[in-house]
């Protein structure tokens, strides 16, 4: 019996999180900018979002409630979506629980997304192949 995808692609992960360590060294690297959250009166969401140049949480959110609607919703929005938050959230409150809470969610997706090529290069979730040519659905992941 394999074990269950999510572990295998967590094995993985920690597989690579080993690599990166003996080539790199233990990385503490800040969470945020540390120029515009140290600077007097603070950093605002948007500025730090600017500074990254990717959209706020909340334009995240409805581009991809967006995208949802129409039917098109892909990995790389939901994953900007869950990375926009986490910086919302380090912004305004700091690395506490809710920043660290949505640094999981982004990495559950990114989990959920290479669960979903791997189904695509296996089959079904359910173990069972997929029709091939014509009868095939279009694979999305």
């Amino acid at each position: 019996m394999s074990p269950h995808p999510t572990v295998r692609v967590l094995t993985q992960i920690a597989d690579e999180r080993d690599r990166q360590d003996e080539k790199w060294g233990v990385q503490n690297h800040p969470s945020l900018d540390p120029v515009l959250t140290s600077r007097d009166g603070g950093c605002t969401p948007e500025r730090m979002a600017e500074e990254y140049e990717i959209p706020t949480a909340s334009r995240a959110r409805f581009m991809c409630q967006l995208a949802a609607q129409r039917g098109d919703l892909s990995w790389p929005q939901i994953l900007v979506e869950e990375l926009c938050e986490a910086i919302e959230a380090g912004v305004l409150r700091g690395e506490g629980p809710e920043f660290r809470e949505e640094l999981v969610q982004a990495a559950a997706v990114l989990v959920a997304w290479v669960e979903c090529i791997d189904r695509g290069a296996e089959g079904t979730a359910d173990g069972t192949q997929e029709p091939e040519g014509n009868d095939a659905p279009p694979r999305d992941c």
